[in-house]
């Protein structure tokens, strides 16, 4: 048997659907009806499809190992740009803190008495750098 989501052909047809507490409900397709295999995603993105294929070891129907690598590719080069924004949204907050940090690094180094020409060459950047990076957070800090 094959479990996927209920659309209302499947009510017409008479299959079983089974229902969650969660409010979620799936149908459950016999085996001898599976037609055909298809990538598909939750965002409505479908990718290729094969016809299924008798297993007479599990008397199932099932996908030739060809499409499953093919499904794999497919599936992967789908998801890359939400897995790359997802680790863009945790670099960014990363980033976030430790800019945060680095502020307050500076800040503590200039009150104990660090040049911006000190400053800048623990940052890599010239004396100029610095005080164009940080002048104004340092400022704003010892205004407070």
């Amino acid at each position: 048997m094959v479990v996927r989501e209920v659309t209302g052909a499947d009510e017409a047809a008479g299959y079983d659907i089974r229902a969650f507490p969660t409010g979620a409900r799936e149908v459950v397709i016999p085996w001898p009806r599976v037609a055909r295999w298809q990538v598909r995603c939750d965002c409505g993105w479908g990718g290729s499809s094969q016809p299924a294929v008798t297993n007479p070891k599990y008397n199932d129907r099932d996908w030739t190992d060809e499409f499953e690598e093919d499904f794999l590719s497919e599936w992967q080069a789908h998801v890359a740009p939400f897995v790359a924004l997802s680790e863009l949204g945790r670099l960014v907050d990363e980033h976030r803190i430790l800019g945060g940090r680095i502020e307050e690094n500076v800040r503590l180094a200039r009150s104990a008495g660090a040049s911006w020409s000190d400053v800048g060459r623990a940052a890599g950047l010239s004396k100029q750098g610095a005080q164009q990076r940080w002048g104004a957070a340092t400022t704003r800090a010892v205004s407070r």
